[in-house]
């Protein structure tokens, strides 16, 4: 490979980035050609030093999409840090995808469990105070004494409200942890300290 080969397909693995930064990029391949042509070494061992330019394309995609879900941490941007950071193996798939998607579901599916917990409690609260006012409406709720099924009803919207709130905290660990491991993982493929 010479270095308009190895210039053209690092051009076109770089082809999603904005013209600025996929220039700058470029600019700094240019330079360590430039470099390392003077001190002797022929275009092709420059070539072979370097790597695949596709792969280095991935590993700026792959950084890019990790800043990025760093910097604005929402599930979109971290799924896609995930979907990017496949690309450099096998092995990301069963370290990363499986456990990702098994603890998300998890952590969702109880956020979800406190939402309904709560919503319960609520409908309970609008339920007791329909039945205390037009009895026949809800004949089979019958709540002796009505204050204690108020009372229950609100312990149960708590509840649920805080199960909410734990789960809303634990995900955004869980978020940043998995950011964590992103960055280690990419670290050590790409053979950064």
């Amino acid at each position: 490979m010479n270095r308009n080969e190895f210039m053209y397909s690092l051009r076109n693995s770089l082809s999603a980035f904005p013209e600025k930064e996929r220039e700058e990029i470029i600019y700094d391949y240019e330079e360590h050609f430039a470099v390392a042509l003077q001190s002797g070494k022929t275009e092709d061992e420059v070539c072979r030093e370097l790597g695949d330019p596709v792969n280095i394309g991935k590993q700026y995609k792959i950084n890019s999409s990790i800043e990025r879900a760093s910097s604005n941490p929402t599930a979109g941007n971290i799924l896609r840090a995930i979907v990017a950071s496949l690309s450099l193996g096998l092995l990301n798939v069963i370290f990363v995808l499986g456990p990702f998607i098994a603890v998300a579901s998890v952590l969702l599916s109880l956020l979800i469990s406190g939402v309904a917990v709560a919503f319960s409690g609520i409908a309970s609260t609008v339920a007791i105070l329909i039945n205390g006012i037009f009895p026949q409406l809800i004949p089979f709720f019958t709540v002796t004494p009505w204050i204690t099924g108020m009372l229950f009803a609100i312990a149960l919207t708590c509840a649920g409200m805080l199960i909410c709130m734990f789960m809303s905290s634990l995900i955004k660990v869980f978020f940043k942890g998995t950011l964590k491991y992103l960055k280690m993982n990419f670290n050590i493929i790409t053979g950064r300290r």
